[in-house]
């Protein structure tokens, strides 16, 4: 609201007084918002790599790779029948 003219003065300065009742000012607050938006669009970052990861993963390997039970299968698999 600061610099859109002289219309605006008074409500600012009203404002500002009821920040500075709470120890806080609109700086304060403004850089508090900035801070929130900016750890926001880190997690909104995160989230979309996190969906690429997931898309391009060969899922099929992956379970493969850690499953108990394909682990059991493939090690029974190779025991020779007598």
């Amino acid at each position: 609201m600061q610099g859109k003219g002289q219309g605006l003065a008074m409500p600012l300065s009203w404002i500002e007084q009821q920040l500075s009742d709470t120890g806080h000012s609109v700086a304060e607050l403004v850089n508090i918002h900035n801070q929130s938006q900016a750890a926001d669009q880190v997690s909104m970052r995160n989230s979309i790599e996190s969906i690429r990861l997931l898309k391009t993963t060969e899922w099929k390997e992956f379970v493969e790779s850690v499953s108990v039970v394909e682990k059991y299968c493939n090690r029974i698999l190779q025991v020779p029948i007598l």
